[in-house]
């Protein structure tokens, strides 16, 4: 058998020129440019992804922590004089201690404002809106009517807003604050 030297010099050739065409393929603008806009909209993927997801719990932090501020209003604004310690126990695991401190603070008032007259309070929440300041700490602003009603059987309706500072502690909602942001506003029973 036989070898022509020029047959593989020209597939050599033949292989190299296509090695250079497609070199130059490579290096057109019209394939780094497509090159560059799928690195950018891989990025841009990965950022509205991240976005996404953090929104997501932001959202969840939200609802949670609006639930948890609604049921502590009702709390805070039903009770009964004669039995105000005992309807003040949700303080003790459903708040930090701080809150507790100030909390203590404002039983004593109330004790000392309503005690002797027998009364007793009965509160709901109209509606709510929370703002997470994070995925752990959320601002939850809840508009709540309260029923105040004395043994001698006069009442005195009010509507006010209050802000809930929630705290997420080991997947625990816990109220770390409390303002009320106006006077109450007298409303007819």
């Amino acid at each position: 058998m036989r070898i022509d030297p020029t047959r593989g010099a020209g597939a050599r050739n033949g292989a190299g020129d296509i090695a250079r065409r497609l070199r130059r393929r490579e290096q057109s603008p019209l394939v780094i440019a497509l090159a560059a806009l799928l690195v950018v909209a891989l990025i841009a993927l990965v950022v509205v992804a991240w976005q996404w997801r953090s929104a997501a719990q932001r959202y969840t932090a939200e609802a949670d922590a609006r639930d948890v501020a609604e049921q502590r209003t009702e709390q805070i604004l039903t009770w009964k004089a004669a039995t105000l310690d005992s309807d003040a126990g949700w303080a003790e695991d459903g708040a930090t201690e701080s809150f507790r401190a100030d909390y203590a603070t404002t039983l004593d008032g109330v004790r000392e404002t309503y005690g002797a007259l027998g009364a007793s309070s009965v509160g709901s929440v109209l509606t709510s809106s929370p703002r997470a300041d994070s995925d752990d700490e959320v601002e939850v602003t809840v508009f709540a009517q309260q029923r105040v009603a004395q043994s001698s059987g006069e009442e005195t309706c009010v509507l006010s807003s209050v802000v809930w500072t929630m705290v997420r502690s080991d997947g625990t909602w816990l109220v770390d604050g409390l303002s009320a942001p106006g006077a109450p506003i007298p409303v007819t029973c």
